[in-house]
């Protein structure tokens, strides 16, 4: 006697329902392909638009750039260049910050010890070589690399200022203490007492765009007492 799962017709059961299967994979994995062939799509299509943004912002920049030093080199009272001079200064950094920002293809971390370098050569005319940096990480949020950039901005050019004829000297240190700790000191002229403003060798820091930098990314700034610059901004929130 044949057993029952050898007959014909139960063979014949499992042959339909083993076809049917064989239908419902392949038409899953045809789905599957179809998904990942859209998503590698959209993933190609949002590279492009970040290089493309990438590039307008960066065209747009040098416009600017252009523009005011175009202003500048018709400005022939010295006192009148000086803060034409700072604010061309500060859209070059940001112009720094957009191509580090871009040039690796992940727009959401900035190398910060790369552009602590530019940076400092940039405003120095200089090689780093008087330039330590004490970066527990290298990457910062692209959310605070625009604020925290033009504040070292500030801070490496009043170094630079400061320290002439001779090359500055300076240290950036970043650690994770309870968030974020950003300090930066050098060795020029110790701060002098003029109220609440920082100020050296007669020339004020701009404290109010720091201190406004500052709170914008939710931190608490403090200028050390001693001597040279000793700069502390703690970010509490920073994960």
């Amino acid at each position: 006697m044949v057993p029952p799962f050898l007959s014909p017709h139960y063979i014949w059961l499992v042959l339909v329902f083993l076809s049917g299967l064989l239908v419902v994979c392949v038409l899953l994995l045809r789905k599957l392909w179809q998904v990942r062939l859209a998503v590698h799509k959209q993933e190609n299509d949002l590279q492009l638009l970040r290089r493309e943004l990438s590039h307008r912002v960066n065209t747009n920049l040098a416009v600017v750039i252009g523009l005011m030093e175009l202003q500048l080199a018709q400005v022939i009272d010295q006192p009148a260049r000086y803060p034409l001079q700072q604010s061309l200064n500060r859209v070059r950094s940001v112009a720094l910050l957009q191509q580090r920002l871009y040039q690796d293809n992940v727009p959401t971390v900035v190398n910060l010890r790369q552009y602590v370098q530019r940076l400092y050569q940039a405003l120095t005319f200089n090689e780093a070589t008087d330039l330590t940096l004490l970066l527990e990480t290298d990457e910062l949020s692209a959310d605070m690399a625009l604020p925290v950039g033009l504040i070292l901005h500030e801070l490496v050019a009043d170094a630079a200022l400061h320290a002439a004829p001779k090359q500055p000297t300076l240290t950036v240190s970043l650690k994770q203490r309870d968030g974020l700790l950003l300090e930066v000191t050098d060795q020029g002229p110790s701060l002098e007492p003029q109220g609440t403003r920082w100020s050296r060798a007669g020339v004020a820091l701009p404290q109010r765009l720091i201190e406004g930098l500052s709170e914008q990314v939710g931190g608490a700034c403090s200028m050390q007492p001693g001597l040279g610059m000793h700069f502390r901004l703690h970010i509490a929130s920073y994960q």
